[in-house]
């Protein structure tokens, strides 16, 4: 699939998934938020709105910590 636009039902999934993770980010959920960045990054690896997200759950996990 690399180099290629994922298909209409693929794309929908990602964007599922994408809503899913962004509400669970907005709720504190963190770990269902990266398991759904994951299954995202699992389709389409290079998707920018779930490597933007990937990095704003990896701050809050980080500030979490401290």
């Amino acid at each position: 699939m690399t180099g290629t636009m994922p298909s209409e039902f693929i794309q929908q999934q990602i964007d599922t998934f994408l809503a899913q993770a962004a509400a669970s980010l907005s709720e504190g959920d963190l770990e269902l938020a990266a398991q759904r960045l994951r299954m995202v990054l699992g389709l389409d690896p290079d998707n920018p709105d779930a490597m933007a997200l990937s990095s704003v759950l990896e701050g809050e996990v980080a500030s979490g910590s401290e």
